[in-house]
C-alpha cells in the first residue's frame, strides 16, 4: 500500500469524526487489551513450535540408533523436550483467543481495522502516540508516520509468520511425505530454513521503527506525564458518557473475519498437537518393537541351540543321494500328522502316516517320565515286562523311517516343501501355520524305543545306529531350519541322541567314549550357559548394526539369522520414524540385498524372504478395533497407512 492509500485508510469514519477532532485517539481503553498482542503471541508460539518440532525431526531424520534401554530416561530426552513445547503452544493459543475476542469488541465499538491492527502490532504505546495522537502530530512528518506504521505492522506480521514456521513447516513436511515429495535430508530445510530469513526481516523492521521513534522519544523525556494525563482523563470521561469509541484509522467492522482467523489459528495448533501426539505414539511403539523384535537373544534360544554343538562330532556322514527336497518332504510328513483340517497354505505331504500314536496311558515305567539316559541304562540292565511292552508300543510307529532320511541328509528345504509358493498377495509372515512338533517327537521316540529293544535283546552293536540317526536328524534341523521352532525341535532330538549315546557307551563297556561325550557335553553346556546368561542379564536391546551384522554372519545358526532378519525388518518398517515417513534408506536397501544372498538357498526361501519384507506393509488391524486402540489408530493416520498396526497393537 502506498503512502497516499495508507493515509486514506487512516482517515476516521464519518460517524466518529467529531469525536476524533477534539480528543486524542490513542490509547482507547478498548484497545489496551490488544496492545502488543502480536508479540505476546509470537514469543511462546515460536518457542513452543521449536521445542515441539525439533526433537521430532531429530528422531525422524537425524536421531542415532538407540544404545540404551527404552526404560532409561536419557533415551526419552527428545520426547520430553517435545512435550515441553505443548504448554507454550497452549499459552500462545490462549493469548490469541483473548486477542481475537478483544479485537472483536474494539471493532464492534467502532474502531477502524487498521487502528486495531496497529494496536496489536505495537510493542509499546509510544508508537501509537506518535502516529495517532493529536497532541503529538508535530513530532513526525506524515510520510515518516506512514513509514513508522508500515514498519510496525511488518515487524509484527513477520514475527507471527516466524512463530508459525516450525509448525507449518512440519505439517507441510508430513503432507509432502504422503506424496513422496520429501526426503529426510530436506525436512530440516523445509521446516527451519525460512526462519532466519523471516526473523531477520522482522528484526530489520524493528530496527527501522526504533530509528524513526528515536527523535520523538527524546522529546518525551521531560513532559510525558503532563502531556498524557489530560487526554486520557478526557477520553475516559467521554467513554463513560457515551460508551462509543472513536474509529481512529481504517474502516469500521470486520469482526466476522476475526472469527474465521481465530478458528483457523486454533485448528493449526490442534493439528500440530495431534500430529505431535501421533508421532509420540509412534516413537513409543517403535521402541517397543525394537525391544520385542528380538526376544530370542534375551530368552536364551541362542544358548540352547549352541548347546547342541556337542552332538556334532557324532553326526552320521551325509548321503549325497538324499536331496534337500527329500529331507524337507520327510520332515513335512511328520509335521502334518497333527493336522486335522486341510490348510490351503500347506502342501500335501508326499507320504501320509495318519495321526501320530499316543503314548500308552499312565506314567512310563521308568525312573524318569521323559525318554533319556535312564531308559538306556534300564535297557542295558534288562527291561521289565512293563518296560518292554511300553517300548514296543512306542516302536510301532512306521513314521520312524523318516528319521533315517533326515539323519543322512546334508541339507533340507523346509519352506519349499511345507508351504504353497509363491505366497498369495494377502499372505503375512506371522500368520503362516506354525509347524507341529508332535509328529517329529513320536517318530524320534519310536526310533529311540527300537534302539532300546535291540539293546535289551542283546544286540549290543545295533542300538548305536538309531541313536546316532536321532542325533544327526536333530543337528540337521538345528543347523538348517529357518524357524526357531524347527531348530529347537532339532536341538531336543540331538540332546536326546547324545545323552542316550553316552549312556549306551557306558552300559556296553565303552567307557572312554562315554567319558569323551560327557566332557564335551559339559564344556559346551558351560559355554552356552555363560553366553546365554550374559545375554539374559543385559538391559539394552541389540543395536540395529549388531542385529544386521549377525544376520550376515555364517557362524550364527540359520534359524537365529532368519529371526534376526525378521526383527531387523520390523525395526526398520515399524520401529523407525525416519523410515516410516521418508521411506527406506540406501543402507537398508543394501542390507536387504546382502541378507537375501546370505539366507536364501531355494525358491521357497526366496518367497519367504519376500514375504518377510512385505508383511509389515500388508498387515492391518480390523477397522472396528482400530478406533479403540491408539497405536493402531496412529498407524492409520500417519504416512504409510495401516502398516504395522497389528504389530503395534499386539505389543
Amino acid at each position: 500500500m502506498g503512502m497516499d492509500g495508507f493515509e486514506r485508510d487512516a482517515t476516521p469514519s464519518r460517524a466518529t469524526a467529531h469525536v476524533a477532532a477534539h480528543a486524542s485517539t490513542w490509547p482507547s481503553p478498548l484497545l489496551e487489551p490488544i496492545l502488543g498482542a502480536a508479540w505476546r503471541i509470537a514469543g511462546p508460539a515460536l518457542a513452543g513450535g521449536v521445542l515441539l518440532v525439533a526433537p521430532v525431526l531429530y528422531r525422524l531424520t537425524g536421531g542415532p540408533e538407540p544404545t540404551r534401554a527404552p526404560d532409561d530416561i536419557a533415551h526419552w530426552v527428545p520426547e520430553l523436550i517435545s512435550v515441553a513445547g505443548l504448554p507454550l503452544l497452549a499459552l500462545a493459543a490462549w493469548r490469541g483467543r483473548k486477542a481475537f475476542v478483544a479485537a472483536r469488541s474494539a471493532l464492534g465499538a467502532g474502531h477502524g481495522r487498521l487502528t486495531v491492527l496497529e494496536a496489536a502490532a505495537a510493542r509499546s504505546g509510544d508508537k501509537g502516540w506518535v502516529t495517532a495522537s493529536e497532541l503529538e502530530r508535530h513530532a513526525l512528518y506524515p510520510e515518516a508516520r506512514t513509514i513508522l506504521r508500515a514498519a510496525c505492522l511488518a515487524a509484527s506480521a513477520l514475527a507471527l509468520v516466524a512463530a508459525m514456521l516450525p509448525i507449518c513447516g512440519f505439517l507441510a513436511t508430513v503432507l509432502l511425505a504422503y506424496a513422496g515429495a520429501v526426503d529426510a535430508r530436506s525436512a530440516w530445510l523445509l521446516t527451519f530454513r525460512p526462519l532466519p530469513v523471516v526473523g531477520g526481516l522482522a528484526l530489520a523492521a524493528l530496527a527501522l521503527e526504533s530509528i524513526i521513534l528515536s527523535v520523538p522519544r527524546r522529546r518525551w523525556a521531560a513532559d510525558a506525564a503532563a502531556a498524557l494525563a489530560p487526554p486520557v482523563a478526557a477520553w475516559t470521561a467521554r467513554l463513560e458518557a457515551g460508551r462509543r469509541a472513536a474509529s481512529g484509522r481504517g474502516r469500521p467492522g470486520g469482526a466476522g473475519a476475526l472469527r474465521v482467523l481465530s478458528s483457523a489459528s486454533l485448528l493449526i495448533v490442534i493439528a500440530a498437537t495431534a500430529y505431535a501426539l501421533l508421532f509420540g505414539i509412534v516413537a513409543f511403539r517403535g521402541r517397543a518393537v525394537v525391544r520385542a523384535a528380538t526376544p530370542m537373544v534375551v530368552d536364551g534360544a541362542a544358548a540352547r541351540i549352541a548347546g547342541g554343538e556337542a552332538a556334532r562330532p557324532s553326526r552320521l556322514p551325509a548321503d549325497p543321494a538324499i536331496s534337500a527336497e527329500a529331507a524337507g518332504e520327510a520332515l513335512h510328513a511328520l509335521a502334518t500328522r497333527s493336522e486335522t483340517r486341510a490348510d490351503p497354505r500347506l502342501r500335501a505331504p508326499v507320504r501320509s502316516y495318519g495321526r501320530e500314536p499316543q503314548r500308552p496311558a499312565g506314567r512310563p515305567p521308568f525312573a524318569t517320565p521323559v525318554p533319556g539316559a535312564d531308559w538306556v541304562r534300564a535297557a542295558a540292565a534288562g527291561l521289565t515286562p512293563d518296560q518292554a511292552a511300553y517300548l514296543r508300543a512306542l516302536a510301532a510307529d512306521p513314521a520312524a523311517a523318516e528319521i533315517s532320511t533326515l539323519a543322512r541328509a546334508g541339507s533340507i528345504d523346509i519352506v519349499g516343501t511345507r508351504y504353497v509358493t509363491p505366497f498369495p498377495a494377502t499372505a503375512i509372515e506371522w500368520e503362516l501355520p506354525i509347524p507341529a512338533t508332535m509328529g517329529m517327537r513320536a517318530a524320534v521316540e519310536a526310533q529311540f524305543a527300537r534302539a532300546l529293544l535291540a539293546l535289551d535283546a542283546g544286540r549290543a552293536g545295533e542300538p548305536e545306529l538309531p541313536l546316532r540317526e536321532i542325533l544327526s536328524a536333530g543337528v540337521l534341523l538345528a543347523d538348517e531350519a529357518p524357524s526357531i521352532i524347527d531348530a529347537l525341535m532339532g536341538v531336543h532330538a540331538a540332546a536326546l541322541g547324545l545323552g542316550s549315546l553316552g549312556a549306551l557307551y557306558e552300559g556296553t563297556g565303552r567307557s572312554a567314549d562315554a567319558t569323551h561325550i560327557a566332557r564335551l557335553s559339559d564344556a559346551v553346556r558351560r559355554a552356552a550357559a555363560i553366553v546365554g546368561g550374559a545375554q539374559a542379564t543385559t538391559d539394552a536391546p541389540p543395536q540395529l548394526a549388531a542385529t544386521s551384522a549377525r544376520v550376515l554372519d555364517p557362524n550364527v545358526p540359520r534359524a537365529l539369522r532368519w529371526q534376526l532378519a525378521s526383527a531387523r525388518v520390523a525395526m526398520s518398517e515399524c520401529g523407525s520414524l525416519r523410515h516410516r515417513l521418508f521411506g527406506e534408506s540406501a543402507a537398508y536397501r543394501e542390507w536387504k540385498e546382502k541378507a537375501r544372498a546370505a539366507l536364501v538357498r531355494s525358491p521357497g526361501e526366496e518367497a519367504l524372504f519376500d514375504l518377510m519384507l512385505e508383511s509389515p506393509v500388508r498387515g492391518d488391524f480390523r477397522a472396528r478395533a482400530t478406533l479403540g486402540h491408539a497405536a493402531a489408530l496412529a498407524a492409520h493416520l500417519i504416512p504409510g497407512g495401516p502398516r504395522c498396526s497389528p504389530i503395534w497393537a499386539g505389543i
